[in-house]
């Protein structure tokens, strides 16, 4: 009778101590897998984050490159036309000044010819 529960509380303990192995086990199992969750979540948000830093860090970029292009071609079209406007009033300057060459030589011719016309009379 001893024997049987000798071996009855030794099955009991066993069972008692085999319970407590699974519930341990079963908690580190589950903690592992909270920290892994935590971890993969934590990853993520992180993998997110610096995927919109650099989707904004590429559109300001575009935009920087964007603006300075615009910039030059502003300041390209600004020194073509400033050369355009130089080169009519170049030409505008030159036909003036032929036209008072033309008008300074007619009087000349004029001036001229009267002298003639009085030396003659």
């Amino acid at each position: 009778a001893q024997e049987e529960a000798d071996r009855i509380a030794k099955d009991g303990v066993e069972r008692l101590a085999q319970e407590e192995a699974d519930r341990i086990a079963k908690e580190e199992a589950e903690r592992i897998v909270r920290e892994e969750a935590e971890k993969m979540a934590k990853d993520g948000v992180e993998r997110l984050a610096q995927e919109e830093a650099d989707r904004i860090a590429k559109e300001e970029a575009e935009r920087i490159v964007r603006e300075e292009a615009e910039k030059m071609a502003k300041e390209e079209a600004e020194r073509i036309a400033q050369e355009e406007a130089d080169m009519l009033a170049r030409e505008e300057a030159d036909i003036l000044a032929q036209e008072e060459a033309d008008i300074l030589a007619r009087e000349e011719a004029d001036m001229l010819a009267q002298e003639e016309a009085d030396m003659l009379a």
